[in-house]
């Protein structure tokens, strides 16, 4: 019988597995969404803009987005949307160094992205600045920073067309990811890379994440940014852990940073992975559909062997009474016959099965 149910549970889960293949390789295909468009008067040749953008590294820009042209000069489009000019300035004058060291760490990962290498060392040298409160540092190199990331922003303001926004539709997806981070760069790539198989809600905050849980939403995994001002990703996946409603959601971690206590922190606060910036987008999608179909297919594991077990425990103390039912029968029946054994065939049956 054991070997019945082992085998029946083995059938079902692979009925799932083959079921979710077809959700998210096939089903797929009719459920693509744009995200984001250029568009000017006439027809724009985006391949005479990507030449136009010789202060940048296109090539290594173009191969994190997939080699997709669209995809990225709209991250470039939203690298001047995004700009942190106004923060940089304010953190600096207010003398406020670690979320000066916040915003540069964001200006590190999103020049990455789009292949301005000058400006992201720099970034990168701020952030160590101000990680080690070398403020005579910063007040030295501010200045070039924000002069340099005003250049490039210029330059790429003269060579991209106009840029127009569309709404995409909405779809029904099997699984929902939800993205938080600051940064609208990374949450667009991850919306851009993950949307065509998931449904991925955004969120710039904790705040605006808890806001979300409140309204409803109950997402399948959770993308986390770990530098972000206010909330960071180690007090929210605190906070989530501590929900009892919440607290299997499997959380994967968003960082630039290479560092083994971070890493570690994670993990003991319940983390399933780390994924580093500036995002790969082949990269992102492999390892977020392994994670999602080994969570849930162990998930659906343990859920049949539940189900399974419960129905072995439930027959086995429908027997139990059946066997009590039959042995007093026989009890009484060979009390009825003979007066001068009355009670203690009874008796017996009763040990006979409590043994």
């Amino acid at each position: 019988m054991c070997e019945n149910i082992l085998t029946n549970t083995i059938n079902k889960v692979i009925y799932k597995v083959g079921y979710l293949y077809e959700i998210i390789f096939h089903d797929g295909d009719i459920m693509e969404q744009d995200v984001g468009l250029f568009a000017e008067e006439k027809a724009v040749d985006n391949s005479n803009i990507i030449e136009k953008l010789t202060f940048l590294d296109t090539k290594d820009g173009l191969q994190r987005c997939m080699d997709d042209v669209d995809f990225y000069l709209d991250i470039v489009g939203t690298f001047v949307e995004d700009n942190a000019l106004d923060e940089l300035k304010r953190t600096y004058f207010g003398n406020d160094w670690d979320g000066y060291r916040v915003k540069v760490h964001a200006l590190k990962s999103s020049s990455a992205y789009i292949g301005a290498e000058e400006l992201r060392a720099k970034a990168k040298r701020m952030e160590d600045a101000a990680r080690q409160g070398d403020v005579e540092y910063i007040n030295l190199n501010h200045h070039h920073l924000l002069a340099l990331y005003e250049e490039l922003l210029r330059k790429i303001t003269n060579v991209l067309p106009k840029r127009v926004n569309s709404e995409a539709g909405s779809q029904i997806k099997r699984f929902t990811i939800s993205v938080v981070d600051d940064s609208r760069m990374n949450r667009q790539v991850v919306s851009e890379v993950l949307s065509d198989t998931y449904n991925v809600k955004e969120a710039g905050s904790g705040q605006m994440f808890f806001q979300q849980l409140e309204e409803g939403l109950m997402p399948d995994l959770v993308l986390l940014d770990i530098h972000m001002p206010g909330e960071t990703g180690h007090d929210i996946i605190k906070k989530l852990k501590a929900m009892e409603k919440y607290v299997n959601i499997p959380v994967v971690f968003m960082t630039i940073d290479d560092d083994l206590s971070n890493e570690l922190q994670g993990f003991e606060e319940g983390a399933l992975d780390f994924i580093t910036k500036p995002l790969n987008p082949a990269l992102l999608r492999a390892r977020i559909n392994r994670i999602l179909e080994l969570y849930y297919l162990q998930s659906n594991l343990q859920e049949e062997v539940q189900i399974r077990t419960q129905a072995i425990v439930e027959k086995s103390q429908q027997m139990h009474i059946i066997l009590e039912q039959i042995v007093q029968a026989l009890a009484n029946t060979i009390d009825a016959k003979d007066k001068y054994t009355k009670g203690h065939s009874d008796r017996v049956s009763k040990y006979t099965v409590a043994a």
